[in-house]
């Protein structure tokens, strides 16, 4: 059965005399209690949201394309407007949508200004973040000759987090480049932008084969834990991560 866990990051130390030693046991965990208040918690927050919410649609558009179940991110790539990336197909694409962006094209069907980053591998996760607090819109514009503004320097750009099967990769959507290109010998079945209490920096963590692995900007092992099967979720809770995984024992 399908099994979501809480999971607190160990300090350096702990995880490296684990791997050492090699104990695979289960890491610490919030007690049964404290899960259960957690639980309550959220199922009561849920609950008043749906009440309170009146959902309207923003806005309605057709891509022309198949776009694959769950992998969709929004990300600020340019550290102002936000931009709408989706899988397409089996063939390793991803679809841009971004109506400030001017090197994206219009159809002649009359679709919308698509953007389309081809991979060549099956995206088997995607997502978005500010990942590296260098790559901020004034860097961007200084790349490519414009001055920039005067509060440019603060604005971090977002980079889109790809998942190819065994692999993760990096990219600089604004910039067209790839920043890292990581193998991942347990697999990529999901990813997610973190910020995790006791890490430096932000992360990009990927769930695989009962495992658990964080990335820095720069493509550096800087988290990992052990899990339950094939890891299918993963989400910043607090400083904590929260996993779900097919099965947990």
């Amino acid at each position: 059965q399908a099994c979501a866990r809480l999971i607190r990051p160990l300090p350096r130390t702990a995880r490296a005399r684990r791997r050492t030693s090699g104990d695979r046991s289960t890491p610490h965990a919030l007690d049964a209690a404290a899960r259960a208040a957690d639980v309550a918690t959220a199922a009561r927050g849920i609950d008043a949201a749906a009440q309170s919410a009146n959902m309207e649609v923003s806005y309605k558009v057709r891509l022309e394309k198949q776009l694959e179940a769950g992998l969709c991110a929004v990300g600020r790539f340019d550290g102002n407007h936000p931009a709408v990336a989706c899988a397409a197909g089996a063939c390793g694409q991803v679809l841009l949508y971004d109506p400030h962006d001017e090197l994206q094209v219009t159809t002649t069907s009359g679709a919308p200004p698509l953007r389309t980053l081809n991979f060549n591998k099956t995206i088997t996760a995607l997502d978005a973040g500010p990942l590296d607090p260098a790559r901020t819109r004034a860097q961007a514009k200084t790349t490519r000759g414009v001055t920039p503004d005067e509060n440019d320097d603060k604005v971090v750009r977002d980079v889109l987090l790809v998942g190819l099967g065994s692999a993760l990769m990096v990219y600089d959507v604004d910039l067209n480049s790839d920043i890292f290109y990581r193998e991942c010998p347990d697999g990529v079945f999901s990813c997610r932008f973190c910020t995790l209490q006791g890490t430096e920096q932000p992360l990009a963590v990927v769930g695989g084969n009962c495992s658990v692995v964080g990335f820095g900007w720069q493509g550096t092992e800087l988290f990992w834990n052990v899990a339950g099967d094939d890891v299918r979720c993963v989400a910043p809770c607090e400083g904590d991560l929260l996993v779900g995984s097919d099965d947990y024992e």
